[in-house]
């Protein structure tokens, strides 16, 4: 009992830092350099155009998208139930996260030209361990996440992995990636913030053929969760 105690205190408190320390800690690093990066490229160009011409800006907003909703996953986790495991794996996401950041060019200044001094290459092969640490994740846990299904997992490897070499022959490749990636973090967010319980049954149903009397169990206002008995 004592253990058990002992351990729930444990996650208890790693939760806790994770929700109001690190997690808003980084999320706010990250948009400040966002910010900044907007506004040096402004204040360069003067137009608009300018900014949103940038990829790097469109990657750099998917990833401030992505990792708010890890966030709010993470938040609306129990604390009784988070992992030191658990733990452990969004450390390595924030890590992974930084590394993006850093090879998207949001913590260099621009060259004389006005150019974002990005590596594409190596930010695709940061990004790849993103789709991959997930299940681990939700396997930790003790359930996976009904709207992150396999395949969607398996298609954004892909095209990390395929973004190492045809990113620097192909400008084009990194539009396709990144239309791909907003498309799916806005209909995600959108699942995640529909927290009535018949709108997200009928979004199971339609989507992944699930039936309504299916038993789902999650916590406040998280995504919906498929439990693995």
């Amino acid at each position: 009992m004592e253990l058990l105690k002992s351990s729930n205190f444990s996650s208890t408190i790693l939760a806790n830092l994770m929700t109001s320390l690190f997690y808003p800690a980084i999320l706010g690093s990250w948009i400040f350099s966002f910010l900044s990066k907007v506004f040096e490229l402004f204040n360069h160009y003067h137009t608009i155009f300018a900014i949103t011409s940038k990829l790097e800006i469109w990657f750099g907003l998917y990833l401030i998208l992505y990792f708010s909703m890890s966030f709010w996953d993470t938040y609306s986790e129990n604390s009784k139930f988070y992992k030191i495991k658990t733990s452990l794996i969004d450390f390595i996401e924030i890590g992974i996260i930084c590394l993006s950041f850093y090879y998207l060019g949001f913590f260099n200044k621009l060259d004389d030209n006005g150019i974002i001094q990005s590596t594409f290459s190596r930010f695709y092969i940061v990004m790849l361990f993103l789709p991959l640490i997930h299940p681990i994740w939700s396997k930790i846990q003790g359930y996976r996440k009904v709207c992150l299904p396999d395949v969607e997992q398996f298609i954004r490897f892909a095209l990390f992995f395929s973004g190492i070499w045809l990113s620097s022959i192909y400008e084009w490749y990194n539009i396709v990636v990144i239309i791909y990636l907003i498309i799916i973090s806005v209909f995600l967010l959108f699942y995640q913030m529909s927290n009535n319980i018949r709108i997200m049954a009928l979004w199971d149903k339609f989507l992944f053929g699930k039936s309504e009397n299916d038993v789902y169990k999650g916590f406040g206002i998280t995504i919906r969760y498929d439990f693995v008995h």
